[in-house]
């Protein structure tokens, strides 16, 4: 196939966000069913709810999560076609009346071909940057297959070595105490979503393949410990995951189960001992509906909501976080997957994977307000 993108269009979309301090969001395309030639990354102006057709910037096939590094004007987007992590630039306004430009950067470390591509272990999918106050702020990426985690210094994108003493790999290998020092393969096979404490001091790393959360120490790279929720379920499948304001809540989508976990972390910090099984009580689980996949959170001094994505029912659980039940669950288009919540007006926006489109949400009364296409 070779014709061009639609830029009217969007196709397979997975990974949104909002730039702050706009009403512009960013979508990227993964061209799953490869249509197009391309992938795309599509803005939308969530004023007038539709697509700024000028300003769809082609990316590879397969390109999925997404990450503003709004500092240094920088996007990073993982790309499992090239086991890559590419980056653009970004500045505002643009020429034209076109809100924003974007442009590839010439990186001194990039993939041979790919002047704005870095090279990751196996099949990266999530993303996420942390800015821990008076340390190097850095990028982390999961790799689904390696069952590892990249790390880049953000400010001039080198990849930092979390493990010297292994020759094979340059990322920070999921492992478990049991297998720390032993066997090759990484306990965390499958690794999928993170998520930042407040403070950005640790990293949450869920795994789609087995039922370990993973927390690695932003100061030193180093696992700090993990959550083993095989007693809750043999059943693998975790997914999004996010932490309350305070730290002391951690929501974890859990697709084998069908809803959300909800842990006490209050007691996790850096104690000195890396690796460790880290007792973190379940506090209850919260059916929702059948694949959850990416979850939102949304919380201010009247409310305190998650919003769960039902991949696999098309449906949007909303779930009341003061009494850890379900709400409602609403009906969007086909395979919903990640949301994002817009800080000033509490609208959420919904990709619809196989629908190539997103649900606008009324987050005041939950409710489906429109599609955008």
């Amino acid at each position: 196939m070779t014709e061009e993108f639609d830029a009217s269009k969007l196709n397979g979309p997975i990974g949104i966000s909002i730039i702050p301090g706009t009403y512009l969001a960013l979508v990227t395309n993964s061209n799953y069913r490869l249509d197009y030639s391309t992938g795309a990354l599509s803005v939308i102006d969530l004023n007038q709810n539709k697509i700024v057709s000028d300003l769809t910037f082609k990316l590879p096939n397969f390109s999925g999560e997404i990450a503003l590094d709004v500092s240094r004007g920088k996007i990073v987007i993982p790309n499992r076609l090239n086991n890559s992590l590419l980056v653009l630039n970004y500045a505002m306004p643009g020429e034209n009346g076109l809100p924003m430009v974007f442009s590839e950067p010439e990186l001194s470390n990039s993939i041979a071909g790919y002047k704005n591509q870095i090279k990751m272990q196996d099949n990266p999918f999530g993303v996420v940057i942390a800015e821990p106050s008076g340390h190097t702020p850095k990028i982390y990426v999961t790799n689904i297959k390696s069952g590892d985690v990249n790390v880049l210094n953000a400010e001039d994108l080198s990849i930092i070595d979390a493990d010297l003493l292994n020759n094979k790999s340059n990322g920070i290998p999921l492992k478990t105490m049991a297998s720390l020092g032993g066997s090759d393969k990484n306990d965390g096979i499958g690794a999928n979503r993170l998520a930042l404490s407040s403070d950005e001091r640790l990293v949450y790393v869920t795994s789609s393949l087995s039922n370990y959360i993973f927390i690695i120490d932003t100061f030193d790279d180093k696992i700090e410990g993990f959550i083993d929720a095989s007693r809750y379920s043999s059943t693998a499948g975790m997914r999004g995951i996010v932490l309350d304001s305070s730290g002391k809540q951690l929501y974890v989508a859990h697709r084998g189960l069908g809803g959300v976990l909800v842990f006490d972390v209050s007691k996790v910090k850096d104690n000195g001992i890396d690796g460790e099984l880290i007792d973190a009580p379940l506090i209850k689980f919260i059916p929702t509906g059948a694949g959850p996949e990416g979850i939102t959170l949304k919380e201010n001094v009247l409310e305190k909501k998650l919003y769960v994505c039902n991949e696999d029912e098309s449906s949007l659980s909303v779930i009341n976080l003061e009494n850890l039940t379900l709400i409602k669950n609403l009906y969007t288009e086909r395979a919903p997957t990640e949301m994002a919540i817009h800080p000033v007006t509490g609208i959420g926006y919904v990709t619809n994977f196989l629908s190539g489109s997103l649900s606008i949400i009324d987050t005041a009364s939950d409710t489906v307000t429109g599609v955008i296409k």
